[in-house]
């Protein structure tokens, strides 16, 4: 028998459940003391479900996970997202070295100053906590300074009074561009009493309509046929750039703002009766993501050892001197002496310390003693079910998901709850005519009418629950793992397939990509048996 659940919830009920083991609530009281906590018994599939098992656990501190490059990144970002069914801020690395003659792709930027500009609004206000998905390199690149970045942002809402001539100006200043019309992010347009705007971390632009002095609307609009859509409250305006508008800022050797720079400001300001349209006073220092987090932050250091390698091989790639860039030692030294708690995760035999990035390995007397467990609290499946990079033979393949399915069974005997989560209704669809084939429906079927017959009373508990169900959620998971003290199993459709799945790419937010989205979506449930398609 086979349980059906579509709902997000489902997964918090995983997550639920597996709170109450003993090992992971000792985990939890150790994360509560703060400090390096250095964890080797999490297969690297189970690090997403582990991290949300610690949000799930701390609501109310911000968690940071590292990754050692960008396909981790996403691949976790993805599985946290199906464990938690809401979206994450995502801080990738600029994939460009600074010194290059070239700037990052805007939607780099934009996933870059989203992270940045919630941060620093949670930082003032002291409530809201983050989840934020970043790679080792991303953390070695030096960003604006809190303040910095604060004084180039702007917040809008209907019934702000300032003239449009001086948001313009004040845009231009943080490196907008002005256009006869908007298409791009970073551009701006002024038509009478119309300022059009396409700021880097909104996935479309928007119009905002004047009464004078008086901001009366604000509307999103399609940038390719202009055409207005849905009204909003209000809208943040970050700088239209990051490292370009830095590397001006060096250029200019960091100097506070010149006289005329000042005067031009507060005589720019005079109209509008607005200082929060004032162009920041001076150059502030580059910054890295710490000085963004608060104090109860917890660092998520995914694969200590390969975070290390990555982030030498990045070292090796900057110039000495480089003022965008933070060694991985200097980091975590900073790390330790701003008091965040981290918690490394390894996939390493149980007893081997993982701690290459432990910022506590520089003051040994330090370090908390790694949990004891007998065995690695999350495995992999790759004993039950190995993936290997090319397809076996037919039969061979036929063979082996039939005996990973036989596992399955196996382990609904011993009374494990088994999460099955499929991509899409047509995996789910296969799945359960794969169950169906190789009898499985007829065994459980069987098993129930036999339970039926003798008092629920008079069976074993094993006997009791072995009419078990395994449970099929809709979500995308990269691979299954088997935490065997909880009695818990997920299983994805690379288990159940038996291939590796294809990493989904991260999807951009601009509002091209997303018509380009809308265009090729199918669903293949649509499809029946003799239709004609293109492969």
């Amino acid at each position: 028998r086979l349980v059906q659940n579509d709902s997000s919830s489902a997964a918090g009920n995983v997550l639920a459940d597996i709170l109450k083991a003993p090992a992971v609530q000792a985990l939890c009281r150790r994360a509560e003391l703060g400090g390096a906590l250095t964890f080797s018994g999490v297969a690297a599939p189970a690090q997403p479900f582990f991290a949300a098992l610690l949000q799930r656990s701390f609501p109310q501190r911000s968690i940071v996970v590292v990754t050692e490059n960008l396909r981790t990144q996403e691949s976790f970002q993805q599985d946290l997202e199906t464990w938690l069914g809401a979206p994450l801020l995502f801080y990738p690395a600029w994939e460009i070295l600074p010194h290059e003659n070239k700037l990052p792709h805007a939607d780099v930027i934009s996933d870059r100053l989203q992270t940045l500009v919630t941060l620093g609004e949670s930082r003032i206000t002291h409530h809201a906590s983050c989840l934020v998905i970043t790679s080792v390199t991303a953390l070695l690149q030096k960003t604006f300074a809190p303040d910095d970045l604060q004084s180039r942002t702007r917040h809008l809402q209907r019934g702000d009074k300032f003239a449009p001539l001086d948001l313009i100006e004040f845009l231009e200043a943080q490196g907008y561009e002005a256009e006869a019309q908007v298409s791009q992010k970073g551009e701006i347009a002024l038509r009478g009493g119309i300022v059009d705007i396409f700021p880097p971390t909104s996935p479309w632009p928007v119009r905002l309509e004047f009464f004078g002095d008086e901001l009366e609307s604000l509307r999103f609009f399609d940038p390719l046929t202009q055409i207005s859509r849905e009204e909003i409250s209000s809208i943040t305006l970050p700088p239209a750039g990051e490292l370009g508008i830095i590397k001006q800022q060096l250029e200019r050797g960091l100097q506070p703002a010149s006289p005329q720079e000042g005067k031009a400001a507060s005589d720019n300001s005079k109209p509008s009766g607005n200082p929060a349209l004032q162009r920041p006073e001076g150059r502030a220092p580059l910054a890295t993501l710490l000085d963004y987090l608060p104090k109860e932050t917890i660092f998520f250091l995914c694969e200590p050892e390969s975070l290390a390698v990555h982030a030498d091989t990045y070292e090796q790639q900057v110039p000495q001197a480089d003022p965008f860039f933070i060694s991985w030692p200097d980091f975590l030294v900073d790390l330790n002496r701003r008091g965040f708690t981290s918690v490394e995760l390894g996939d390493a035999e149980v007893g081997v310390p993982a701690s290459a990035c432990s910022p506590d390995r520089l003051n040994p007397e330090l370090q908390l003693a790694e949990p004891e467990f007998g065995a690695p609290l999350f495995a992999s499946l790759d004993a039950f079910r190995p993936l290997a990079e090319r397809a076996p033979e037919p039969q061979i393949a036929e063979a082996q998901r039939r005996e990973f399915f036989q596992q399955l069974q196996r382990w609904l005997r011993q009374d494990y709850a088994v999460h099955v989560f499929c991509n899409n209704d047509g995996e789910r669809q296969r799945f359960e005519e794969i169950w169906d084939e190789l009898g499985f429906a007829k065994v459980a079927q069987e098993a129930r009418l036999s339970n039926e017959r003798v008092s629920a009373g008079s069976l074993p508990e094993e006997m009791r629950r072995r009419d078990a169900c395994a449970t099929l959620h809709l979500g995308s998971l990269a691979r299954g793992f088997i935490c065997d003290e909880a009695k818990l199993v997920v299983v994805t459709d690379a288990e159940i397939f038996g291939r590796y799945k294809i990493q989904r790419p991260r999807r951009q937010k601009s509002s091209h990509a997303q018509a380009a989205r809308s265009a090729l979506d199918i669903d293949f449930t649509e499809l029946e048996e003799g239709d004609l398609v293109v492969h």
